[in-house]
C-alpha cells in the first residue's frame, strides 16, 4: 500500500475497537485493584486498633501484659517538707478539754422517727 492513499475504514475502526477493549479491562483491572486497597486499608486500621490495645483499654486480663508492662506512675510529684505531722513546735493548742461537770448539758433528740412516725 503507498504512503500517500489513506487506510481503508475498516483498519482505523479495528484498531479504535481493540483500543476500547484494552481500556475496559484497563478500568476493570483499576477498579479491582482500589476495592482490594480499600480492604487492606480496613484491615490495618483493624490490626493497628488491636495492636494498640492493653489492659487498660480492653477487656483483656492484666496477666496478658507479660513483660511489658508499662513503669507504674509515681504517686505524687510532691517532695516532702521535713514537718513532724500535727501542731509544730512552738504553736500554742487550742483543744477543748472534757470537764467533769459540765456548765450545762443539751439533749438532742429526733423529732420524728422514720418506723413509728412523729412522737
Amino acid at each position: 500500500m503507498p504512503d500517500d492513499q489513506a487506510p481503508p475504514y475498516e483498519v482505523p475502526a479495528a484498531l479504535v475497537a481493540s483500543l476500547r477493549h484494552e481500556l475496559a479491562e484497563a478500568a476493570g483491572t483499576l477498579e479491582q485493584a482500589r476495592a482490594e486497597l480499600t480492604r487492606a486499608r480496613e484491615r490495618i486500621a483493624e490490626l493497628g486498633a488491636r495492636l494498640r490495645q492493653n489492659p487498660r483499654n480492653s477487656s483483656r486480663p492484666p496477666s496478658g501484659e507479660g513483660l511489658g508492662k508499662p513503669a507504674p506512675r509515681p504517686r505524687s510529684l510532691r517532695k516532702r517538707s521535713g514537718r513532724k505531722p500535727g501542731g509544730q513546735d512552738g504553736h500554742d493548742g487550742a483543744t477543748l478539754a472534757q470537764v467533769a461537770r459540765p456548765d450545762r448539758e443539751v439533749r438532742h433528740e429526733p423529732g420524728c422517727c422514720s418506723r413509728c412516725g412523729p412522737r
